[in-house]
């Protein structure tokens, strides 16, 4: 998808598998604003030099690229110019894994305080299922409305399955004697409890299926 010198918002598309960026905005006049809300990127810019999203313009033109809630997976970036110039734009409440972040771009101010790096724990992205799951990062800025789940598709109640990992957003209880392997990050989010009962063992498992950079 291409924007050039219109503004324009994009909301609730997925883009995958391009070789080059999902979706490209560009000005050579005026100053055009891009909107991007509740957008799915994933794997996204193979040819090593693009990404998720690509911005520029030409020397008399400017313009901004607004992004919000967005999922974010395996691209080559999230966000490359094309010009070597920060064209402004602003990326928040957002989840990404496995990108590079922003490509001959600075970081935004607010980027690393609005977002999150984690998996976005999906169902099945392998074979493009990109349904959020109920432990996924996606859903942590508005747990209790499915649709302010972050990227395209709402929260549909699909669970994230075996292993201790990823958001929680209800109780949970371990019960006398078992034994649970954490095989990723755990958050857990204001007002919900754990509970350990006697004897209740967790396994630390090597690496972190959440991909959140700070082991």
């Amino acid at each position: 998808v291409q924007l050039r010198n219109a503004p324009a918002t994009v909301t609730r598309v997925i883009f995958r598998d391009n070789f080059e960026a999902g979706l490209q905005h560009y000005n050579t006049s005026g100053n055009a604003v891009a909107t991007v809300d509740h957008c799915t990127f994933m794997r996204n810019g193979s040819d090593g030099n693009s990404g998720a999203i690509t911005t520029g313009r030409s020397r008399n033109a400017s313009g901004s690229l607004r992004v919000t809630r967005s999922v974010f997976g395996e691209n080559y970036s999230i966000v490359a110019s094309v010009t070597g110039d920060d064209m402004g734009f602003t990326v928040r409440e957002s989840v990404w894994w496995g990108d590079r972040s922003f490509r001959s771009l600075s970081t935004p101010g607010d980027f690393n305080d609005s977002s999150i790096r984690g998996n976005g724990l999906l169902v099945d992205a392998e074979n493009n299922d990109f349904r959020v799951t109920d432990r996924s990062p996606a859903r942590f800025w508005s747990p209790g409305d499915p649709a302010g789940t972050a990227g395209a598709i709402p929260f549909d109640g699909a669970e994230t399955g075996p292993g201790v990992h990823g958001y929680w957003y209800r109780n949970r209880t371990f019960e006398a004697q078992s034994v649970s392997d954490v095989t990723g990050d755990v958050v857990i989010t204001a007002g919900v409890t754990v509970t350990f009962r006697p004897g209740a063992t967790l396994r630390i498992a090597q690496g972190d299926s959440m991909d959140a950079g700070i082991d």
